[in-house]
């Protein structure tokens, strides 16, 4: 029988209420919520929120970070341009609005192994990338005069990720100029919608993976390739109400165009190819796509040879004969004539690909 009862009960609220009281110190530089974030290397900079010592802009947390620092945006609207020259991850809270006044762009990537996430970005000319190892996901773009992202590295970009953003109201979703190549860029889960020219425009000579976005009136090209050289994937996607759903310009180039869905364009699928090397027989594969209702369903122009393989395709109805494509070969733009790919077995129904309308 325990001596002193009052004491062991004593110590024992003791220990309690000190368990109790160490839970509810209050956080420093945040709200009074609770921000589930991902780990980051470095310090965390707050930006917005009540906290004390958080920053007003983006910019000067930016200024004051270090490589490896996570910024955290809480909710509100925040007018400037970013500049972005060392390694940081940028985290919004409840999409943030980050407006570029109409002029410049919103952020300018200039540093590697950096991740912009969860942001309203809006009135500017977008997200600016010229570096390598970069994360673009989760955020909502629009309205833009001009690129919701414009890729222009030194000579290549590589490594990107870019998905699950939503892109809207502006003359290209995504935009890469000529001559500076992109390699082992992941494009995935975004949305193109209300797009002037073309919902995706690359130039790219390496590793291209485009999967499960969806393209919804676009007044030019939904998703549009120029490769020299690489080898890509285009799977999964939607292209809907596009003047050409699909447009790739290439040389010497492999791409496998798989489980697609091409439904009301004026064109679905388009491809011109230049290969003058032996070795260039089934380098675009055409395979189990929907061609739903569009005012024509595929075309190519091939020079000196024709690279594509349709198979197992479903063109709009059930068929019992093989799928005749029509397209012109040629050497030179005055010698070119008509030509035809078969796909031998099309398919009965339509292919079940999330997001068909």
């Amino acid at each position: 029988m325990d001596k002193y009862p009052l004491l062991s009960k004593g110590l024992a609220v003791g220990i309690i209420l000190l368990f109790v009281g160490t839970a509810i110190i209050p956080l420093s530089g945040q709200k009074i919520e609770k921000v589930s974030l991902p780990m980051s290397r470095g310090n965390t900079l707050y930006v917005g929120g009540s906290g004390p010592g958080n920053y007003s802009k983006i910019q000067d947390a930016v200024d004051n970070a270090s490589s490896g620092d996570r910024i955290v945006v809480f909710s509100g609207f925040y007018q400037e341009h970013v500049y972005i020259n060392k390694s940081l991850y940028f985290q919004g809270i409840d999409f943030p609005v980050v407006d570029g006044k109409k002029t410049g762009w919103v952020f300018r990537l200039e540093y590697e192994s950096c991740t912009i996430e969860g942001f309203q970005i809006q009135n500017g000319s977008g997200i600016y990338v010229d570096s390598n190892h970069n994360i673009i996901k989760n955020n909502r773009f629009s309205p833009f005069a001009y690129s919701a992202i414009f890729i222009q590295g030194f000579i290549m970009v590589t490594d990107l990720l870019i998905q699950n953003n939503t892109i809207s109201n502006c003359s290209y979703g995504i935009y890469n100029i000529r001559g500076n190549d992109l390699s082992w860029v992941n494009i995935s889960y975004n949305r193109f919608s209300d797009i002037s020219y073309n919902g995706i425009d690359i130039c790219q000579t390496g590793h291209i993976v485009i999967f499960r976005n969806s393209f919804i009136n676009v007044g030019e090209d939904g998703l549009f390739i120029y490769a020299w050289g690489g080898r890509d994937n285009v799977t999964g996607n939607v292209f809907s109400k596009c003047h050409i759903g699909l447009n790739v310009d290439a040389i010497d180039y492999y791409c496998n165009i798989n489980h697609n869905s091409f439904e009301n364009n004026d064109l679905g699928l388009f491809l011109s190819f230049n290969d003058r090397v032996a070795d260039n027989f089934q380098k675009i594969t055409i395979k189990e796509n929907n061609f739903i209702q569009n005012a024509r369903n595929s075309g190519y122009v091939s020079w000196y040879a024709s690279p594509y393989v349709y198979q197992s395709n479903y063109w709009g109805q059930a068929m019992d004969h093989p799928k005749v494509i029509f397209g012109r070969w040629g050497y030179t733009f005055l010698h070119l004539r008509p030509s035809f790919r078969i796909d031998w077995h099309p398919a009965q129904e339509p292919y079940n690909i999330p997001g068909m309308r």
